[in-house]
């Protein structure tokens, strides 16, 4: 029982690290958007879809900075509605708007090679780069959590009461399926993936390191620390190795 509670705890630690780091990246490309854009795009979707009219309510800046930042991960932005007994949905044209560039879609992939790069390099001990990729490929968790947040809390909708047709209801927002597998998990494992490759460092190897005083020293990956073997005396006794000493990088 006590083994299955040791596991289990090494798993969260596992994921801890690279579940901030992917939230971290998440947040941080929205942030970037919200600065460049965040003053540009809420009054013209307001105008474009709600025809400027103030009963129907404007979408909020956070909710058309969102639209934008998953349309920079390629994820479908959906306008649906209803009056009376008919419905439609179709796709926002998000691209379409003066408010959007194409240099957007290249904030999410900067963001997420650029958190994996430093997630890697500085809180993991990897092998080769390749482990290094595996590594920032699992900051997918928090990013994948972060996309399903927003793309629900940044779905616009209202609501209003004509006399002639009944009730008439509108929303935008990412499409929820497309917001977890495309943004939420395709992105942040490639880029992570490639982030985390470039962002193994070597780590120092016995057949590199210099002999000190004399005795060949070994180096050991698990913990960071150089250890001397024994060396025989003359008299056939053998004196213990010098302590273990940190390895600083």
């Amino acid at each position: 029982m006590s083994a299955q509670t040791t596991d289990g705890g090494s798993d969260i630690e596992k994921w801890k690290l690279p579940t901030i780091a992917g939230i971290v990246a998440f947040l941080g490309g929205f942030l970037v958007t919200y600065v460049l854009k965040g003053s540009d795009v809420s009054g013209e979707i307001a105008e474009e879809w709600n025809g400027g009219a103030e009963e129907v309510g404007e979408p909020s800046t956070f909710e058309a900075v969102s639209w934008l930042f998953f349309e920079a991960h390629q994820v479908s932005i959906e306008m649906s509605g209803s009056w009376g007994d008919e419905s439609f949905t179709e796709p926002a044209e998000i691209q379409e708007l003066a408010a959007w560039d194409g240099y957007l879609q290249l904030i999410p992939i900067i963001a997420i090679i650029a958190v994996a790069f430093v997630f890697v390099k500085n809180y993991t001990q990897t092998a080769s780069a390749e482990e290094g990729a595996k590594q920032g490929a699992m900051i997918a968790a928090g990013y994948a959590l972060a996309a399903l947040v927003i793309a629900y809390t940044g779905t616009y909708s209202e609501s209003m009461t004509d006399d002639f047709v009944g009730t008439v209801s509108m929303s935008i927002g990412p499409d929820l399926v497309e917001a977890l597998l495309l943004a939420g998990l395709v992105y942040p494992a490639l880029g992570g993936a490639l982030g985390g490759y470039f962002g193994h460092e070597q780590r120092p190897v016995a057949e590199n390191a210099a002999p000190e005083n004399g005795v060949e020293q070994t180096y050991d990956e698990s913990d960071d620390t150089v250890t001397a073997p024994s060396v025989e005396q003359s008299d056939g006794t053998s004196s213990e190795p010098p302590a273990e000493t940190e390895q600083t990088q």
